[in-house]
């Protein structure tokens, strides 16, 4: 979205506070309303970071609430990582409606010997909170090769899905190859 950012950090506190046009990737503005962000974080220690994040605004088109707000916390001493994430709100995903949706997440990695990382992470995701049987879950098992630590990587996982019914649990294997520049 067009808009403005002002970040200010202070210590171990860091906060982010932005307005937008809410109206999309690279699209003028179409009315008067803007869509308003901020978040808040704390990492007293390298290895710790809390955050909480919030997310007011309009839909698009039929201008249906958006919001959103959410925590964030990882921590990882050295050979473990662990993170962790929720999310919840309204979201303008439809032109009748802004139904209200919950998510999380929470993502394990121990560095068991020293290129070779473990990963285990669970996803959960309402896409209506008002509607039923429209849960889904995931979960993952990886083995990440670190051949220049996480700047360069192969990654391994297989991940089952879980979709509400009728829909039957499938799984899905994966390998990649990740470089970070």
């Amino acid at each position: 979205d067009l808009g403005a950012m002002l970040k200010y950090q202070k210590g171990a506190w860091r906060t982010e506070l932005g307005a937008f046009n809410g109206e999309g990737p690279n699209t003028s503005d179409t009315n008067r309303d803007k869509d308003f962000a901020g978040r808040l974080a704390f990492e007293p220690s390298k290895s710790l970071h809390l955050g909480l994040s919030g997310y007011h605004g309009y839909g698009k088109a039929a201008r249906y609430l958006n919001e959103r707000w959410g925590a964030e916390l990882s921590w990882a001493p050295e050979p473990w990582t662990f993170k962790a994430e929720f999310a919840a709100g309204h979201g303008a995903t439809s032109a009748s409606s802004s139904p209200g949706i919950r998510t999380a997440y929470g993502l394990a990695g121990w560095t068991f010997i020293p290129k070779l990382q473990a990963t285990a992470r669970f996803d959960w995701w309402d896409p209506d909170t008002g509607a039923g049987r429209d849960v889904q879950k995931e979960t993952t098992v990886g083995l990440n090769y670190l051949i220049n630590g996480h700047d360069f990587k192969v990654q391994t996982a297989f991940t089952l899905r879980e979709p509400e019914s009728p829909v039957k649990s499938y799984g899905i294997a994966r390998a990649g190859l990740q470089t970070r520049f």
